[in-house]
């Protein structure tokens, strides 16, 4: 493993993973703990800041989200992300590096069958449509665990409010989504009533 990523607390971040997608009532693939260690790819030449992959041959049950396993699941990740999990703070950058992260801990552990969440029949790429891409059951649940996480770390009263506002279940994703994006320096992703 690399270490910089040893030095994040793959196990503690994880945990806080699962955490936040139970609040978030997303499903989690059960036999997750069946899963061989995570493999960590330093690629500066990769699109995104980091991202989830598993070879076919690796999926076991592919068909069984109950029964389903990862056998060398791997991360990439740019150098960028790298740097910032070096050092283990709650500053904006090392929060939003660790997001990302839990970001792509959350396609690890997501339920759903190999053809579901990795075939992509139908996907919506970032660059087709953004609000789109985000809007897809698999980005969406991401998504809305990493903004949980940056906002539970660098704006915990802001995501108490969100919470607060007794929203229907996508509309408060959406919030949390649009409020972690605007405290990341862009803009809010989708249009709320």
């Amino acid at each position: 493993m690399n270490p910089a990523f040893q030095h994040h607390k793959e196990p503690l971040l994880i945990k806080d993973t699962l955490r936040i997608m139970q609040k978030l009532g997303i499903k989690a693939r059960p036999n997750y703990q069946k899963d061989s260690k995570i493999v960590y790819e330093g690629l500066a030449s990769y699109e995104g800041l980091a991202g989830f992959e598993v070879f076919y041959f690796n999926v076991q049950e592919q068909s069984k989200p109950e029964l389903m396993f990862y056998i060398d699941p791997r991360i990439i990740f740019r150098p960028e992300l790298e740097k910032e999990l070096k050092v283990f703070e709650d500053t904006p950058k090392n929060v939003k590096a660790r997001s990302v992260l839990v970001h792509e801990y959350t396609h690890l552990l997501q339920w759903g069958t190999y053809e579901e969440l990795h075939l992509k029949y139908g996907y919506i790429s970032h660059d087709e449509d953004f609000e789109m891409y985000v809007s897809q059951r698999i980005e969406f649940e991401a998504w809305t665990t990493q903004a949980w996480y940056y906002l539970e770390h660098m704006a915990l009263q802001e995501l108490n409010d969100i919470l607060e506002l007794g929203l229907a279940e996508q509309e408060t994703r959406k919030q949390l989504i649009n409020r972690f994006c605007v405290l990341d320096g862009s803009k809010p992703i989708f249009k709320l009533v």
